[in-house]
């Protein structure tokens, strides 16, 4: 199965980021059709698409 690994979750800014919502809005259908795709479902093991960024900021902890 493939899975989106964001590390969106734990980034301060991730409420205002646009690449984050533009990302998740183009990939979401793409790991879709992998999901549901004959080819791909007796695969050996899972896909990841992972996500970073270069202004990845610590979301600060109480």
């Amino acid at each position: 199965m493939w899975t989106i690994d964001a590390r969106c979750s734990s980034c301060a800014d991730k409420l205002i980021c646009e690449d984050r919502k533009k990302l998740f809005t183009e990939l979401s259908p793409v790991v879709n059709s992998l999901n549901m795709d004959e080819q791909f479902q007796a695969s050996p093991g899972d896909g990841i698409i992972i996500l970073a960024c270069q202004s990845f900021t610590v979301t600060p902890q109480p």
